[in-house]
């Protein structure tokens, strides 16, 4: 049994997994788009810092130099706030995926396990019918050996 599954994400990542009797999982792009938000964030968050340092430091500034420079602060501020926000969807959005990937495994390994089971079953029956049909054979011809 082969099952091919499709997800996209708000954000445009896309998870594809193909679930066989093996049960084969792959999530890569929410985790290389969260770790490329988590990068990102991180360096607008050490270029606040610096534009903050910078504007702590520099007493001999002109009111405009220094009113320019507040609102480059507030500006990254936001920026770093919403790259928080959206690194943390993100996070929810691939730990749901990787639940989701997870229930999948789950439920192919349980339909596996149903299909192995049905399968020795039947070959249990076809055991039995065939001793059935053999003892009825040697009833129905007595001059002819069985086993031979």
């Amino acid at each position: 049994m082969s099952v091919n599954l499709c997800h996209l994400t708000g954000g445009g990542a896309t998870v594809v997994w193909d679930i066989d009797s093996r049960v084969h999982c792959c999530q890569l792009l929410p985790a290389i788009v969260h770790a490329k938000a988590k990068e990102a964030l991180e360096s607008k968050e050490i270029e606040l810092r610096e534009l903050t340092a910078q504007l702590q430091s520099e007493k001999m500034m002109s009111d405009e130099e220094r009113r320019r420079l507040r609102e480059e602060v507030a500006q990254r501020e936001n920026e770093v706030q919403e790259m928080r926000t959206e690194v943390q969807r993100q996070t929810e959005v691939t730990h749901r995926l990787q639940d989701e990937v997870e229930a999948a495994r789950r439920e192919a390994l349980m339909q596996h396990s149903s299909i192995v089971n049905h399968t020795t079953h039947v070959l249990f029956i076809f055991e039995e019918y065939t001793k059935i049909c053999l003892v009825l054979h040697v009833i129905a011809d007595p001059s002819h050996d069985a086993y031979s």
